[in-house]
């Protein structure tokens, strides 16, 4: 009870001040009668007026009030205003708070009371926690997700409340913090090989949010478990991370491949598109029904002696950049040169349903090109080139063959692209431009004329293949082009039905018309071989049989 006396002598004081201040009052009605009856609160807010500049309501208000108390406006708001008001308040509230101090601690009082007879009863047995309650001041207010001031007194009793209530966080058993942490992690990696790397942070955000809210809802409220947070953010942040550096990591080396190995074979808004979409660019075999290209210039070897090197070099490189910028264009792989010779497809490595039409269309594109280069002169001492296409559609295998990525090729395997080898050899025999077999002539729009030639059996196949010359909108016969193309409809008929007598006939008749070509004496011989042989018409075997490649 040291401070007892203290709180006496601060009584004393109060007291003293208030006599003080009663002594004075007289002098201060005197001076400013019309001010003795006024309400403190209201000389409170006069003082706040005449404080505030610049304020034209807080002019208005004191204007009002200096109306009503005439010594007011004279007054100045510090010096005379703010003494008289604290006179007021000496003189009219101490009072109140001394009678408090002496039912507290006087003689008699009622805090003394309480100590002695009271608190002794109500602090026996139990933790007391003394501290300040009220926020205002600033000794000890920790920041609490409660509040950003709270008692410390306060933190210190729920602290013991919960230890006594046994309801304190226990920090979880190590092996829970173990599966917490192991989870996070798988998870994590599993999103960063089956996300995207755009979507998968909004995945992790979402995974690492639901832990959280479980750890908090579930672990911390209910269970009362305090479970680790730092370590399985830390394991699926570091897991996530990892496996994508890993992913770029592989993704460009896999985008730098594929880059180098197609950019030679396909136009460049197709490598975009392969690198931009690696599911899309196996370069595995695979079967795929493509359609196969191969071309060559037409005696080139007897042209190229008579050139010489240079030249020749010359020739094919005119030559090749315009075939090649048309095999661009119309979406093909360029597979390799031949010397004077192509190979190209469509369908592979992207799929593309119109392969055969596309194939057809570049084949058309190189016999027009070739024309208005020759007639341009653009082949000088070389005279007129002519080429020879081969277009065959068919199931092969596709892929990188070889010994990748050491040594290895993009190309074709398979029976359809050795048919359009030999139909570009056949040609020759054939007397045509541009053959083509039956399924790419099955896949072509009606748009694209084509000559029958018939079912030819060539240099190492056991089987025939209807064969059909690619004429499309060329017209090799001028206006007479589509009577050409039936009469060799028509031959072509009577011949498989064993009609030879017709066949010939109409043979006749279109050479007589549009003169003699290499495809009629084809013909003919085979008829004449057959007459000759002496079997009968069930026995005729309405097959050509080449026997060059």
């Amino acid at each position: 009870e040291d401070w007892i006396p203290n709180v006496r002598a601060q009584r004393d004081a109060i007291a003293g001040v208030v006599d003080f201040a009663k002594d004075m009052a007289p002098m201060v009605i005197e001076a400013t009668p019309d001010l003795a009856e006024a309400p403190l609160d209201t000389l409170l807010l006069a003082h706040k007026l005449a404080t505030t500049t610049d304020d034209p309501a807080a002019a208005a208000r004191l204007a009002e009030l200096a109306a009503q108390y005439p010594s007011l406006p004279s007054l100045d708001p510090d010096a005379e205003l703010l003494p008289i008001m604290l006179l007021r308040l000496l003189a009219e509230r101490a009072p109140d708070v001394i009678a408090e101090i002496d039912r507290a601690v006087g003689p008699s009082g009622q805090l003394i009371r309480w100590r002695q007879v009271e608190l002794p009863s109500l602090v026996a047995g139990r933790l007391c926690f003394i501290g300040w309650a009220a926020t205002g001041q600033t000794a000890d207010n920790p920041r609490t997700s409660i509040a950003p001031q709270t008692p410390g007194v306060l933190v210190h009793t729920a602290i013991a409340n919960s230890v006594l209530t046994h309801h304190a966080r226990q920090p979880a058993p190590h092996w829970i913090n173990a599966v917490a942490t192991l989870t996070l992690g798988l998870l994590a990696t599993w999103i960063a090989v089956r996300f995207a790397v755009i979507v998968g942070p909004f995945a992790l955000i979402m995974m690492l949010a639901a832990y959280f809210l479980l750890n908090g809802v579930w672990f911390w409220d209910r269970a009362v478990l305090d479970v680790a947070v730092g370590a399985p953010f830390l394991a699926a942040t570091s897991c996530w991370l990892v496996v994508i550096l890993h992913r770029l990591l592989v993704e460009e080396r896999g985008r730098r491949r594929t880059e180098q190995r197609f950019r030679a074979y396909v136009p460049p808004d197709v490598v975009d598109i392969l690198v931009n979409n690696p599911s899309l660019n196996s370069m595995a075999p695979q079967r795929r029904e493509l359609t196969i290209l191969f071309s060559d210039i037409a005696n080139f070897t007897t042209l190229s002696e008579s050139l010489g090197t240079e030249r020749t070099g010359l020739l094919l490189a005119t030559y090749l950049r315009s075939m090649t910028e048309i095999l661009q264009r119309t979406r093909a792989t360029l597979d390799k040169y031949l010397g004077d010779g192509i190979m190209a497809f469509w369908g592979a490595p992207l799929d593309d349903p119109e392969h055969a039409h596309h194939a057809a269309q570049a084949a058309i594109e190189m016999l027009d090109t070739l024309d208005q280069m020759n007639d341009s002169g653009a082949f000088k001492d070389a005279g007129r080139l002519n080429i020879r296409i081969g277009l065959a559609t068919g199931t092969v295998n596709v892929g990188d063959f070889g010994n990748p990525p050491l040594r290895s090729a993009y190309t074709v395997i398979g029976d359809a692209a050795n048919l359009a080898a030999r139909l570009e050899s056949a040609n020759k025999v054939l007397g045509t431009n541009a053959a083509i077999n039956a399924l790419t002539r099955s896949q072509l729009p009606d748009s694209f004329r084509v000559r029958p030639v018939g079912a030819i059996k060539v240099k190492g196949k056991n089987e025939p293949e209807q064969i059909y010359e690619l004429i499309a909108h060329r017209a090799p016969r001028g206006d007479q082009t589509d009577d050409w193309i039936q009469g060799w409809t028509d031959a072509v008929a009577a011949f498989q039905s064993a009609d030879v007598d017709n066949c010939l006939a109409i043979l006749q008749t279109i050479a007589a018309r549009f003169g003699p070509e290499p495809l009629i004496e084809v013909y003919t011989q085979t008829i004449n071989q057959w007459q000759k042989s002496g079997l009968p018409s069930d026995q005729f075997d309405a097959t050509i049989v080449l026997t060059e490649k």
